[in-house]
């Protein structure tokens, strides 16, 4: 697939200044955790994200996603209208910023279409839309592509939030009652509950009745059949004539210490979360450190990181944060060019850095401020900087020390912006 670039920067200038290095952790699943996979329809398959776990992309590997605002089954709101007005609540004036050169919602989300000859495949079916055409439907809900992604493995969105678009999600190849969940540690699976499942490490003695005051057996269901389950999975008959749910041949717990769905707190010796996937590391520019409301992704000198989202008010929900969306929702929320770039400034990249797959990405911005992406000016000279999902990351001129998060919330519209880059994916749509 190759993106169309209507209403984006010209793509060759993009291509001049940009380090593209596609992620290599952005690869078709063949693991055995996503081996029973339902049959899937042509120019479907799965890829595992850097963070996030498995989703469907299509044959070229661009990420597929579904709309929130498609409410009803089957049918898709997302069109060929032209949009100039907002639809109310605060947005001042009441015209869309630069309307004239906005794309339709199926220009930014283009329907993602089947193939001459294309039949359904399970939960997969294929739609009508507006004009006639058809489209590809997952659970009921209308598919697309997003315009936004430049390379395979690209993530316009983490999941909902103001966007209202959610990459679709691959299930795992586990039994019914088990499920997976992103936390602080990894991409790990757990009860229907949420509750992170842990196993005893090989060295440690079985877990006895004292043990499980605070590790629960997770129980299986009284009559299973294992030519019927997953691979790896498997049903242990205990002295106490309980059943308990095995992976790998260990015997699976949940802890009691874990309050609530994301919780990983059984790191403790003789014991281990069952991780699918470790969290990704960023590049050596970008560190942690931790705040009043928890850890965040840092500058070298331990300032907090910030992102800023934008999404315009129309009767379609396009991002205004992505190149080629206005300046003007950019200076609307801190002034002139010359106030945004020292208020909001990039974090640079230092010499011989790489990116880190698709998550931590070197993209150019203006170094006046005048947007958040390349100069408009091709006599300007690009900032080189990072970016977190292809959104430049910044430190804020009103935090003092690090630890400091002043910059967290500020914006200039409900919809308009910034937000800490925290470490802990655990509140992603998954």
């Amino acid at each position: 697939m190759k993106a169309n670039h209507e209403f984006d920067i010209p793509l060759a200038r993009l291509l001049k200044h940009f380090l593209i290095v596609l992620g290599s952790l952005w690869l078709p699943f063949s693991s055995g955790v996503f081996a029973g996979q339902p049959a899937l329809p042509e120019g479907v398959r799965v890829a595992q994200t850097d963070e996030l776990g498995p989703v469907f992309v299509n044959d070229q590997g661009f990420t597929l996603y579904t709309s929130r605002y498609d409410d009803k089954p089957n049918q898709s709101v997302c069109n060929d209208k032209s949009h100039d007005a907002v639809i109310g609540q605060g947005q001042n004036p009441g015209y869309l910023p630069d309307y004239q050169t906005r794309p339709t919602c199926e220009q930014a989300w283009p329907p993602f279409r089947p193939q001459d000859g294309s039949k359904a495949a399970g939960t997969w079916t294929i739609i009508d839309r507006h004009d006639g055409s058809r489209q590809w439907a997952y659970q009921g809900k209308p598919v697309y592509l997003s315009n936004y992604d430049q390379n395979p493995g690209d993530l316009t969105t983490l999941g909902g939030g103001i966007f209202g678009r959610s990459p679709v999600f691959a299930s795992l190849d586990v039994p019914p009652g088990i499920s997976s969940r992103i936390t602080a540690s990894g991409f790990v699976l757990t009860d229907d509950n949420g509750k992170t499942l842990y196993a005893r490490s090989q060295e440690a003695d079985p877990c006895g009745i004292d043990c499980e005051e605070d590790w629960q057996p997770l129980a299986a269901p009284a009559v299973v059949t294992d030519e019927v389950l997953p691979s790896g999975w498997s049903v242990k008959d205990r002295s106490d004539g309980r059943h308990q749910w095995l992976k790998d041949g260990k015997p699976l717990y949940t802890y009691k210490q874990d309050l609530k769905p994301g919780d990983v707190k059984g790191g403790v010796p003789g014991w281990g979360a069952i991780v699918l996937f470790p969290p990704l590391e960023p590049p050596s520019d970008i560190g942690k450190g931790m705040t009043m409301d928890g850890e965040v992704f840092t500058d070298r000198k331990g300032m907090t990181l910030y992102t800023w989202h934008c999404t315009d008010e129309s009767p379609d929900f396009l991002p205004c944060d992505r190149p080629g969306a206005s300046p003007a929702y950019w200076k609307g929320i801190c002034g002139s060019p010359e106030v945004c770039i020292s208020t909001w400034q990039p974090v640079e990249v230092t010499p011989g850095s790489r990116p880190v797959g698709n998550t931590w990405t070197i993209i150019p911005v203006d170094p006046r401020g005048h947007n958040q992406f390349a100069p408009a000016d091709e006599n300007v000279k690009p900032m080189m900087v990072w970016a977190y999902h292809g959104k430049p990351v910044y430190t804020y001129a009103g935090d003092e020390k690090p630890g400091d998060i002043w910059g967290h919330g500020v914006r200039s519209f409900v919809r308009w912006g910034f937000s800490m880059l925290k470490t802990d994916l655990s509140d992603r749509a998954r």
